[in-house]
C-alpha cells in the first residue's frame, strides 16, 4: 500500500470538498495576533505575547471580541476590523501546498467550496484576491450568511447545497481545528485535519498533509 493510502483506506472518494479558510488554506495566526495587537495598544491593553492568541484562533466571532476585549468588546471589533481591511489582502500567506491541492481536486472535477467563520464580506474579497474564485464560484459562505457559524453545521449543509446531487456523507470538509471536526460531525461529514490537534482520531476525522490527499485522489480514480 503507498504512503498516501496508508491510514485512509476508510475514506471515502469526494462528491465535493469543502475548505475552512483561515489556518487551512491560509496562514493567518501572525497577522492575525499582529492585528490584534496593534488594536489592543490604541485601547491601552497589555498586547498578545508569542503563542498566546492561538487558543483563540477559530472562535465564532460573536465570542472572540467579547473574550479578548471585555467591556471594549465594541471597540475591539470595529478596530480590528479597521486594521484589518486595510492590510488583510497584502499581507496574507497562502499555506504551503494549497493551491497544487485545489489545481488536483479542479482537474477531477470535483466540486468545492469554503466554509469559514471569517466575515463574509473579507472573506469574499480574499477569495477574489487570490484568484481563487475559478475553484470555488459562488460556494463561499462567510460569517453570517447561514442562520448559525461553525461549530454549527448551518453553513456547511447551506454550502453543500450549491451544488446538485451531492451526497452530504460523502462531503470532505478539510479544516485545522475542533470547530471544524464538531461542524463536520454534526453535519455528517468525514473530516480531515490538516493541522495537529490533541483530540482522537476516528469516527469520521483524519489527519492528513495535502500531499497525502492529493495522492489519495489521483490514485483513487
Amino acid at each position: 500500500m503507498s504512503e498516501q493510502r496508508k491510514g485512509m483506506e476508510n475514506l471515502v472518494y469526494p462528491d465535493a470538498v469543502f475548505f475552512d479558510w483561515d489556518g487551512t488554506l491560509v496562514d493567518s495566526i501572525a497577522f492575525l495576533t499582529k492585528a490584534h495587537n496593534a488594536v489592543k495598544a490604541e485601547l491601552g491593553l497589555e498586547a498578545f505575547k508569542e503563542g498566546e492568541f492561538d487558543q483563540y484562533f477559530g472562535v465564532p466571532r460573536e465570542v472572540l471580541f467579547r473574550e479578548i476585549y471585555g467591556d471594549f468588546a465594541a471597540q475591539g471589533k470595529a478596530g480590528f476590523e479597521r486594521y484589518y481591511h486595510a492590510n488583510h489582502l497584502t499581507e496574507m500567506v497562502v499555506k504551503d501546498g494549497a493551491v497544487k491541492l485545489l489545481e488536483t481536486i479542479q482537474s477531477l472535477g470535483i466540486p468545492m467550496g469554503v466554509v469559514s467563520n471569517k466575515k463574509n464580506d473579507f472573506l469574499q474579497l480574499e477569495v477574489d484576491y487570490l484568484g481563487w474564485r475559478r475553484f470555488f464560484g459562488d460556494a463561499v459562505i462567510g460569517s453570517g450568511v447561514a442562520p448559525s457559524d461553525k461549530p454549527d453545521p448551518a453553513p456547511l449543509i447551506f454550502g453543500i447545497s450549491f451544488y446538485d446531487n451531492i451526497q452530504v456523507e460523502r462531503v470532505w470538509y478539510v479544516g485545522d481545528t475542533e470547530v471544524d471536526v464538531e461542524c463536520s460531525r454534526s453535519a455528517g461529514c468525514p473530516c480531515i485535519l490538516v493541522a495537529p490537534l490533541e483530540i482522537e482520531m476516528g469516527n469520521g476525522v483524519w489527519e492528513k498533509k495535502y500531499e497525502d490527499l492529493c495522492g489519495f485522489l489521483l490514485q483513487s480514480v
